[in-house]
């Protein structure tokens, strides 16, 4: 991704690209209201500079698109549970200190005859103004949403609600290849009273008209959206997949389209026998695979993409960062990283600097997954330090693997899962799950495996001084690994120091190794 802005810009430091620059300054909680077809949402930010930490994260499931398909209008039942909802959000609201709300109603208010009278009694309820979405907004706040979860993001971006779909191509500064349509996956199950093949016929009439689609072809498709992830879900456990989160989980086209055809022509006989975890959505998964297939067909994709990451994250991160971050995913990755382990870091943020010059990167670079892995390796290379000693290399593996809101995609998380643990002192065997492992090839364990016995090394010689990194390197001559230490710390050049740097060579499988001083 690009917006053709020239090198000065690309170099501009993560901090200076946040619109929130004093991480000192005391900011209150942000709240963002997500009115859906199926659900409506509140979710409450913690004000953390520079990536926003949910600190509560509630929904009401009121079916507001529920017969909208065969009366075109939100039902008093379905109104009535949503109002009681945003009652008892209102109250939650006031009792964390919001005071500013971004409200957001999507495909359900968007469409029906009395939507807007709705609105109106909801905005009384709620205590905030209600903006009622077009549907290319929507787009556009999908895409930005799943390149803060991806940002490396490359392809077609597509999110099923209960009563829309949208699509575009993943760029956030292009707002012209957007489109949104009146077709989720509860609508269109009630508008072709529950015929797969006729909503399939449905979607595929209406993805012919986007010639743009094509542009997706051997790339990336990002899927976004209820129904969606639960057939991501119901994928991980019919074939035993090790890491049960959504985000990230990326597949090949030919392996993953006989299970969607399979689950598109399930009966409702085949469908009890699927381990689908949320019964509310198991009616509508036939028709949301149908959708899934209706996109790779129009757009030639190679891989498809979950993505837990959509509309609130877009609404949210285009209020915290400046337009300029959605071109620099290195920086999006750093300010992840860098927020939601800040605490757990001695260093601060200048260890991924310090890191950085001081590792011998030949030893590992051939092997490191993606930028994103060795990026969040650096930044998150001190958390677990005060955990409890027999805990430390088993509860960091934990962290990285479940932490909801670090976009990292599943291959990254298990790489940087395996530094920590060994830069803990465990063995990765006994702290990580063989069929997690079983992700990684053979040079990214041994990448892992090494980067965190020298990670480990890092903070035993440095002994937690940022000015101890910078005032010395691990250097490889040929076979030899040698540490250089100016002479202004030369007091630190033990006999301990020495033979924790002779059992680090052994362990990389160095023949020799040596302690310089240099002047």
């Amino acid at each position: 991704m690009s917006n053709g802005q020239g090198k000065d810009f690309l170099s501009t430091p993560w901090y200076a690209l946040s619109n929130r620059q004093d991480p000192q300054s005391k900011r209150e909680p942000l709240g963002l209201l997500d009115m859906g077809s199926n659900s409506i949402r509140l979710v409450i930010y913690e004000p953390r500079f520079p990536w926003p930490r949910v600190y509560l994260n509630e929904k009401a499931t009121a079916a507001l698109g529920h017969g909208l398909a065969a009366t075109g209008r939100l039902a008093p039942k379905n109104q009535a549970i949503a109002l009681d909802a945003l009652k008892r959000f209102s109250a939650l609201t006031r009792a964390v200190g919001v005071r500013r709300v971004d409200a957001v109603a999507t495909a359900a208010v968007r469409d029906a005859e009395n939507g807007a009278a709705f609105v109106s009694e909801a905005e009384k309820v709620f205590g905030y103004a209600i903006k009622v979405a077009p549907g290319p907004q929507e787009a556009q706040w999908g895409i930005k949403g799943v390149i803060s979860g991806a940002p490396e993001a490359d392809g077609v971006f597509a999110d099923m609600g209960g009563g829309s779909l949208q699509v575009g191509l993943i760029d956030p500064f292009n707002t012209a290849e957007r489109q949104s349509f009146p077709m989720g996956a509860l609508r269109l199950m009630e508008q072709c009273q529950g015929d797969t093949q006729k909503a399939a016929s449905t979607i595929k009439k209406a993805l012919r008209r986007l010639d743009w689609l094509e542009r997706g072809k051997d790339k990336t498709l990002y899927l976004v959206g209820g129904a969606w992830r639960a057939i991501a879900l119901t994928h991980m456990r019919d074939t035993g997949y090790p890491l049960h989160m959504v985000h990230g989980y990326n597949l090949k086209v030919d392996k993953f389209k006989d299970w969607l055809e399979m689950l598109k022509g399930a009966s409702e006989k085949d469908l009890k026998s699927l381990p689908i975890r949320q019964e509310r959505r198991r009616p509508t998964l036939p028709t949301a695979a149908a959708g899934i297939l209706e996109l790779i067909a129009a757009t030639g994709v190679s891989r498809i993409q979950f993505s837990a990451f959509g509309i609130r994250q877009g609404i949210m991160f285009d209020q915290v960062f400046d337009t300029r971050i959605w071109s620099q995913p290195d920086q999006l990755y750093h300010c992840a990283a860098t927020s939601l382990f800040r605490e757990g870091n001695r260093y601060g943020e200048d260890v991924r600097e310090a890191l950085q010059n001081w590792i011998p990167w030949q030893l590992i670079d051939e092997g490191v997954p993606s930028a994103a892995a060795k990026e969040t390796a650096l930044i998150m290379s001190d958390v677990g330090w005060d955990y409890h000693t027999e805990r430390r290399a088993s509860d960091v593996v934990l962290d990285v693997l479940h932490t909801q809101d670090l976009p990292l995609s599943h291959k990254d998380r298990v790489f940087v899962a395996l530094v920590l643990t060994t830069r803990h002192g465990g063995n990765y065997e006994d702290t990580l799950d063989k069929s997690l492992r079983h992700l990684l090839r053979e040079r990214e364990i041994k990448a892992a495996y090494n980067l965190g016995l020298i990670l480990r090394f890092a903070y035993k010689a440095s002994g937690a001084a940022l000015s101890i990194l910078e005032n010395s390197r691990l250097i490889i001559r040929s076979d030899t690994l040698e540490l250089s230490i100016n002479s202004s710390i030369q007091s630190l050049a033990t006999r301990g120091l020495k033979d924790n740097l002779g059992k680090l060579s052994k362990r990389l499988g160095m023949a020799k190794y040596h302690l310089h001083t240099k002047n």
